[in-house]
């Protein structure tokens, strides 16, 4: 039993890099970002530079003289990124006061633009399709919405194989569209490197959202149907509703166990059918609020999180046979946190505001789901369904 529970720890970790994706949606009060991008060298305005921030749908480019205006951002801590072709990209981290309007310059240093460079050497391997196919099952994942998801321009990344790693990077950014959420999503690689004999890595990105448009209105009814129910029981759902106080109302059953209980864990007995006293003693004793607008969990130890109200994925089903699990679980989505620092950090709307990289292992169903299951931190469920 310990080397089957032993293989699901192996063969399902992952550590997803969560870059800050701030917390400036956490008051109502509105604030502006606004500035100029320039040549590092020579101070020339830069026209139709990208400024946006990460993780969400704000952003826009420059104008011809190279100037940027974003608003309606809430007070908070974000990190926005600089992009143009010809210049280094460049990301830097902001904090924002209510009601104060931000005005900054970004220099971008000018880089050689090679076109139609081929180089060939040793570090790129010749299988690079078969690393792409790789690549893409674990970047944007396998789940259901996974099939309505596109790499647009995948000639952009190389490929790296080192010992048992395959490693990808691209000099410019990814662009994905997203069918089955509605989103075009351009994406800059930070980190990928993923372990093919143990299947687990290390994923980290910088996204920017923007809506897709469609004549067909039945289209977009289902892309609201389909960010909703991406939403609900995901990482975001389970910190928002700690921070409303509604875990057991929204359908989450936690347990903390220590790392040397992790094969005794009597995860359906003490957690599915918890009851909502019980629930309250262990979050009282990880939760605490840190401020007016941001929220803090404090545990060194596992905490398992089950979702009742909604099932798995049906592509999960089929790819946890592999696994040992109770029958109870197939009904339920289970997820596993460890706070690697001990301590995260949150807002009243469930963004992570700390920017300490690794800071979250994730295990299980969270882990499973990849970028085709992004959603910006600034998307809103509808009002009537909170």
């Amino acid at each position: 039993m310990k080397k089957i529970a032993k293989h699901f720890v192996t063969l399902f970790s992952i550590v997803l890099l969560l870059s800050a994706a701030s917390d400036y949606f956490a008051q109502s009060q509105q604030t502006t970002l606004k500035g100029k991008v320039v040549n590092a060298e020579t101070n020339e305005p830069i026209q139709y530079a990208t400024v946006f921030i990460a993780f969400t749908s704000k952003g826009c480019l420059t104008d011809e003289n190279g100037e940027f205006i974003i608003t309606n951002i809430a007070e908070g801590k974000y990190e926005v990124v600089c992009a143009a072709v010809g210049y280094e990209k460049i990301t830097t981290n902001h904090s924002l006061k209510t009601g104060k309007e931000i005005n900054v310059t970004y220099k971008l240093k000018p880089v050689p633009i090679q076109v139609n460079e081929i180089n060939v050497t040793a570090s790129v391997p010749e299988d690079w399709e078969d690393n792409l196919l790789k690549f893409t099952k674990e970047f944007l994942g396998e789940s259901s919405l996974s099939e309505h998801c596109t790499i647009a321009n995948p000639e952009v990344i190389d490929f790296e194989i080192r010992d048992d790693e395959l490693i990808a990077s691209s000099k410019q950014p990814l662009y994905i569209f997203n069918q089955a959420l509605g989103y075009k999503v351009t994406i800059y690689i930070k980190e990928f490197v993923w372990n093919t004999n143990y299947d687990l890595g290390k994923i980290a990105y910088e996204p920017f959202f923007e809506d897709m448009h469609s004549d067909k209105s039945d289209e977009e009814t289902e892309w609201k149907k389909n960010r909703k129910e991406t939403y609900l029981g995901s990482f975001r759902h389970f910190l928002k509703s700690c921070a409303d106080n509604k875990v057991y109302e929204q359908g989450f059953r936690l347990y903390e166990f220590k790392d040397d209980e992790w094969f005794k864990r009597p995860i359906v007995k003490s957690v599915l059918w918890q009851s909502e006293k019980s629930l309250d003693t262990l979050l009282a004793r990880i939760l605490s609020k840190d401020s007016d607008n941001s929220f803090k969990i404090e545990s060194k130890n596992t905490i398992a999180v089950l979702f009742l109200n909604k099932g798995e994925d049906s592509n999960y089903k089929w790819y946890k046979k592999r696994v040992y699990r109770s029958d109870e679980l197939k009904s339920f989505q289970s997820s596993y946190l460890k706070f690697l620092t001990g301590t995260l950090l949150f807002n009243t709307v469930g963004n992570i505001t700390d920017k300490l990289m690794f800071n979250i292992q994730y295990t299980g169903y969270w882990a499973w789901k990849r970028v085709s299951d992004l959603l910006p931190d600034d998307y809103e469920l509808p009002k009537d369904d909170e």
